[in-house]
């Protein structure tokens, strides 16, 4: 979580599933069952993102920014790795966004 999110936000989740981190006797979950489901949402995550990261639609319009850039050839294929890139790390940022929001909204309390 720790690149995601900040130390303060890691407490806030944490104290969902665990209320207080320093007593296993209130937990609603433990530590094995929590992480074994973290690595099954991260390989499903990853799996999902390897198997869809371009989708038509997406090559489609990256097809059309290239295309305007009027590029050689043998530059084309790294720009469209590079517009890849970059439609990741958009994504990412999103998420991350998104998930400090649930946090913060969440523990408005």
């Amino acid at each position: 979580m720790r690149p995601l999110l900040t130390t303060e936000e890691i407490k806030k989740v944490f104290k969902l599933a665990f209320n207080e981190i320093n007593d296993s006797n209130d937990d609603i979950l433990s530590w094995e069952e929590t992480y074994k489901t973290f690595t099954q949402i991260q390989k499903e995550s990853l799996d999902h993102y390897l198997i869809h990261s371009l989708t038509h639609k997406d090559e489609e319009e990256f097809e059309e920014i290239v295309k305007k850039f009027n590029l050689k050839d043998n530059d084309e294929e790294r720009i469209r790795i590079f517009l890849l890139v970059l439609s990741l790390i958009s994504e990412a940022s999103a998420i991350k966004k998104l998930a400090q929001k649930i946090v913060s909204e969440f523990n408005a309390d």
